[in-house]
């Protein structure tokens, strides 16, 4: 935990970091608690310090949109105005850890030290460049299979960890979940899932899925 805070805030000044780390600051969630439900206020800025958070939206037609999946070190959101409602829902993926920020004092440290405002404004340009290459797997651009095929891969370079059969996605992640991250219907997702498997692109095993050769993947859904 000590080094994802270290690494997380490097090039912070020293009386920031030792603000950052006052006892106190950590809460622990349980996979499925809310940190911040859509449309709330929260009076919180969220670091992952172990286990990962789901960021999502509710569609009109009420199916779950995930936006991210987000892990240890990173910023869960960036809002530093505590009057301001949240754009999206937050749960806890898996147990949890996080160092919880009052908005208010971060936003008075950010004006003392630069290096803390650099770090808050790289989060929120990370997540809008995600965005950005998520578009081009929105539906109409590719098949639904060449788009749960990047998803996959996106998620075995974020995520994986090698095995005998090749690059194991170490999430628990459901075909309902998949379709939610996909915002795709569950039969839909399941059918493309028995095509990759077909061409064996990626293997399924109780309950986790293996992308069989990154770059074969790669080059499926390029094509």
């Amino acid at each position: 935990m000590d080094e994802i805070i270290v690494k997380t805030f490097e090039g912070v000044c020293s009386d920031t970091f030792e603000y950052l780390t006052t006892p106190g600051k950590v809460r622990c969630y349980r996979k499925g608690d809310h940190l911040f439900r859509d449309r709330e206020t929260t009076p919180y800025v969220f670091v992952i310090l172990s286990g990962k958070a789901s960021l999502y939206k509710i569609g009109e037609n009420g199916q779950k949109k995930v936006a991210f999946i987000l892990g240890p070190g990173e910023l869960i959101n960036e809002d530093i105005h505590p009057e301001t409602t949240s754009s999206v829902s937050c749960e806890a993926f898996e147990n949890l850890e996080a160092l919880c920020i009052e908005k208010a004092e971060l936003r008075e440290w950010m004006k003392k030290d630069f290096g803390l405002t650099e770090i808050v404004l790289n989060a929120a340009n990370r997540k809008v460049r995600r965005l950005y290459r998520q578009l081009k797997n929105t539906t109409g651009v590719l098949k639904v299979e060449r788009r749960v095929a990047a998803k996959l891969w996106k998620l075995a370079n974020d995520y994986g960890v090698d095995s005998p059969y090749g690059r194991t996605i170490d999430l628990d992640i459901s075909i309902t979940y998949l379709a939610d991250l996909m915002g795709s219907p569950r039969e839909t997702i399941s059918r493309a899932l028995k095509l990759l498997n077909t061409q064996k692109l990626i293997r399924q095993d109780k309950g986790r899925i293996t992308v069989v050769d990154m770059n074969a993947l790669s080059d499926y859904f390029k094509q």
